[in-house]
Parts: structure tokens; sequence; C-alpha cells
């Protein structure tokens, strides 16, 4: 479909994902979705697990103090509408999330 006849987005309001040193839920699989930013906002690297469990030292990095992930749009890497999972170096850490769905 033309780009003119989409559906426009709804954007959820941002939320914070609290991330620990175990795999940690951070936003449930959606088949509406259409864009995903996750940003880490903590000090601590952040990794994340599509679909699957987060593991410490693989998958996708989220660096420290801003790490920045895009699933989606014209600049992110491909769309994925599976759960996400994140694991961090210790408790507390924080990653927010915003979701765009049709």
């Amino acid at each position: 479909m033309p780009v003119s006849e989409q559906a426009p987005l709804t954007y959820s309001s941002p939320t914070v994902a609290t991330i620990g040193a175990s795999t940690t839920a951070v936003i449930a699989a959606n088949p509406l979705r259409e864009l995903l930013v996750l940003v880490n906002n903590s000090d601590s690297d952040m990794y994340l697990g599509i679909g699957v469990a987060a593991e410490t030292t693989k998958g996708l990095c989220l660096k420290a103090s801003g790490g920045v992930v895009q699933f989606g749009g014209a600049s992110g890497l491909p769309l994925t509408r599976a759960a996400i999972n994140a694991i961090a170096g210790g408790a507390g850490k924080l990653l927010s999330v915003q979701e765009a769905v049709i």
C-alpha cells in the first residue's frame, strides 16, 4: 500500500523497564507492532534476547549511558514483533521503552 494510504501509527506512552542480573521481560510480543525503540539509561551494558531469554555477553548489546536500538522504521533494524528480554550486569538498571502500533 502506498505510504499515503497507510494507517497512522499509535504511540504508547514511554515506559521504563527495570533490568537485573537475570533475564527480564522488557515488552511482550505484539502482532500490531510497527516500531520499537529501546534506550539504555543505566551505567551498565545490557544484552537483549529477541523472542528468547537474554544472556550476558550474548545477543544484541546496548551500551551503557544511552545505547539505543530501533526496530522498524526507516533508520532502524528490521522490525520484530517478538517479545524482548534483557539482562544487565547488576540490579536496578533502567531501560526506556516506546512502541508504535498500527
